[in-house]
């Protein structure tokens, strides 16, 4: 993502990681989760960094590792059904636990690794 620094791209993950956490939660208790206005990602990827551009970074570091922990918690106490379930997301669009935390947490941190990847070459880190 240009433009984006490795602190932003952990503030993006954050918030992705917090919708995916409260969609899950709220299909495990039988509840819709909130909904979400996301006609433009990089307009709400964009929205989440500012809303967390003046976090202390160890707060931001904080947030994304315990809402990440919380989110795998939650995953291995689910019922093994529960991945294969098709649920609606909060933009609604509708498809399974499984590819929610795979298209949303899992190909988004491989394509946030790939940006550091090339950011260190560039850098010579």
């Amino acid at each position: 993502m240009p433009g984006y620094t490795i602190r932003d791209l952990m503030a993006v993950s954050a918030a992705w990681d917090q919708t995916v956490l409260t969609t899950i939660e709220a299909h495990l208790n039988h509840d819709q989760p909130p909904r979400l206005v996301m006609e433009d990602v990089e307009a709400w990827n964009r929205q989440a960094r500012d809303r967390r551009r003046d976090l202390p970074l160890l707060q931001l570091r904080m947030s994304f590792l315990m809402t990440r922990g919380e989110l795998g918690s939650l995953l291995a106490i689910a019922p093994p059904e529960t991945v294969d379930q098709a649920i609606e997301y909060p933009w609604g669009e509708r498809g399974t636990v499984r590819r929610l935390v795979e298209r949303y947490c899992i190909a988004r941190d491989l394509e946030y690794a790939e940006h550091i990847a090339a950011w260190r070459v560039r850098e010579g880190v």
